[in-house]
């Protein structure tokens, strides 16, 4: 009898402890916080070295896993930019996939992010770098490339 009494409490203490006891909280994601939408402006830069103005549009929806759905809309006199892409989170990585509509690109993109920063290397039809610095109201996006015509874009956008 003294031992089922004690196998009990052990079953009960050892029950209560799974119940009372928090599971590891799972990673945030820091992208989440670029959910919505954003305007602003920047510039391209050429391989010929020319710059242009261009007026941009972001657009920024939350994915399940702690990933989001971006789609970049930019505008300069001579022609139109369209990037979309879908970004997966996991412990830091970030991994996915892009495409410019109108110049017919599109390729992976994997790196890494941690909060108000994401850093990606960008392969396929265009290969290079894409950095996003943000914060709740204001963000900055790097775009260097080492292939075509086109071989930068920064743009400042805000909330």
């Amino acid at each position: 009898m003294f031992f089922v009494d004690r196998f009990c409490f052990f079953a009960f203490a050892l029950c209560a402890a799974m119940i009372v006891l928090p599971e590891p909280a799972a990673a945030k994601s820091p992208l989440t916080g670029l959910a919505g939408t954003w305007g602003g402006s920047g510039s391209v830069r050429m391989a010929d070295g020319r710059r242009e103005r261009i007026r941009c549009r972001a657009y920024y929806n939350k994915r399940g896993g702690g990933g989001v759905g971006m789609a970049i809309r930019c505008a300069a006199p001579g022609y139109r930019i369209e990037l979309r892409s879908s970004i997966r989170y996991s412990n830091g990585r970030v991994s996915g996939n892009w495409r410019e509509t109108n110049f017919n690109a599109s390729g992976s993109l994997s790196g890494r992010a941690r909060p108000g920063r994401l850093a990606v290397a960008i392969r396929g039809g265009i290969s290079g770098s894409m950095s996003v610095s943000f914060s709740k109201r204001r963000q900055r996006i790097s775009i260097s490339t080492t292939t075509g015509n086109l071989r930068g874009v920064s743009i400042s956008l805000g909330r």
